[in-house]
């Protein structure tokens, strides 16, 4: 499929950040969810809201033939077909058994990619039943772009200078002044040694940003199980039911570089004690701010929106991993109608789960808690002068390791999502050859 000149890359094995936790295809660029995956003509259950189905699902043992088409599927097949068909045509009539088995790895012996499969099937009754079933396992190991001397730093693509991201750390800092008020420096980030805000003219102004690629994936890590049950039974010529029964288990990990700010805009007290006095001052002149209200700690203190782009480097990485099971029954029944028509009909129910677990992501809620201090000890709700339960101020002014484990406690907080999805179709269908005197 990929190698497909209608074909785009689509998520897959090659991409972390922005996987959906399944395998894709994506036909002329209009959207994996424009592109229609059907298996011997059928539709496949979705993996996710936007019905696209997850391509770790197919059997590859089975499979005979790819057919594609790259036009004109939506009148057939509706608005999910605008893109085009990928229909995935299995094996009939497979008699025997067939193991096949992979192991493959990099030039460099990373990337470990095992595939295992085992195929076992044959006829019945006098060759008028045919019953086959695969069995599946996959797995990948994961390849983190540090590994390879060009992935160890993030490049620019115009440049070829190193360009990471703006939520570094240290951290950046934005404020919009008034009445008449002195502006911050250009990209404003702290010079931990100074306590000031610096300028991107600035010597000491870190211009590369923060390297996120040493956290990033070239190969996800895949773990998946398949098994896959076909059965027909031919009664007479006018009648062959048929079933169709895959049950799939893949679970797929990505990770991400540290959490943090992200250029959000934080209610921020002038008071706040982790503020260096020096940047303090600048802040202060920014809002107009009088120099009797410019100090650590002070009660009631102005609060002034402040754009933090901080990374939390402390915390590590951002792992997610995706747990995705599939279930789908299909029933049919076939045959032919005279000497020249035929009939199809077939019923299917399909479901998928979708667990996704987000680690060391943190909690923006709790976050704006952590910012909103006059003190080291305890935290205040907005609007009001009452402490945050169980709240830990956070110091997003400081250089790495400014941000400690309690800190890091409070505002830590996984998410656990769940998905699951149910497709039921029924399916009916008669083709054959008109008479002369209608079809002219």
């Amino acid at each position: 499929v990929k190698d497909l000149p209608a074909a785009v890359p689509a998520v897959g094995s090659a991409t972390n950040n922005g996987s959906g936790g399944g395998a894709t295809i994506n036909l002329r660029g209009l959207g994996t969810n424009r592109t229609l995956v059907l298996i011997n003509g059928r539709r496949v259950v979705p993996f996710n809201l936007e019905g696209v189905v997850d391509t770790n699902t197919i059997p590859l043992a089975l499979v005979e033939r790819v057919d594609t088409v790259t036009g004109g599927a939506s009148a057939v097949y509706g608005a999910d077909a605008v893109a085009g068909v990928v229909n995935f045509i299995l094996k009939n009539n497979f008699e025997g058994v067939e193991l096949n088995t992979s192991y493959g790895f990099s030039g460099e012996d990373d990337a470990v990619r095992r595939k295992f499969d085992l195929t076992v099937g044959g006829n019945f009754a006098e060759d008028r039943g045919n019953a086959v079933v695969s069995f599946g396992y996959t797995k990948t190991d994961p390849l983190y772009q540090v590994r390879r001397p060009w992935g160890e730093v993030a490049l620019s693509s115009t440049t070829g200078n190193p360009l990471g991201s703006g939520t570094s750390v240290p951290g950046r800092f934005d404020l919009t002044p008034v009445n008449g008020g002195v502006a911050l420096p250009s990209g404003a980030e702290l010079d931990p040694t100074t306590g000031v805000l610096i300028g991107s003219d600035h010597p000491n102004y870190n211009s590369a940003g923060y390297n996120y690629n040493p956290y990033n994936l070239y190969q996800t890590p895949l773990s998946r199980y398949q098994i896959n049950g076909l059965g027909s039974f031919r009664i007479n010529s006018a009648a062959e039911v048929y079933t169709h029964l895959t049950y799939v288990q893949s679970d797929v990990s990505l990770d991400n570089a540290s959490s943090g700010t992200f250029g959000n805009t934080y209610k921020v007290p002038i008071g706040n004690p982790f503020i260096p006095e020096p940047m303090r001052q600048q802040l202060c002149a920014a809002r107009g701010i009088p120099a009797a209200s410019c100090v650590a700690g002070a009660g009631g203190s102005t609060i002034i929106p402040l754009t933090i782009n901080r990374r939390f480097t402390e915390m590590g990485s951002r792992p997610v991993d995706y747990e995705n099971k599939t279930l789908q029954l299909l029933a049919g029944i076939r045959g032919d109608i005279g000497a020249s028509w035929n009939y199809d009909i077939y019923a299917s129910h399909g479901e998928t789960e979708q667990l996704v677990t987000r680690r060391d992501w943190g909690s923006l809620s709790k976050l704006r808690n952590a910012l909103n201090t006059v003190s080291s000890s305890e935290c205040i709700s907005p609007g009001s002068s009452t402490p945050v339960a169980g709240c830990v101020p956070i110091n997003v002014f400081g250089a790495e390791g400014s941000i400690t484990q309690a800190m890091i406690d409070y505002i830590n907080l996984a998410s656990i999502n769940k998905t699951t999805i149910e497709q039921d179709v029924v399916s009916g269908s008669i083709s054959g050859v008109l008479p002369d005197q209608l079809s002219s």
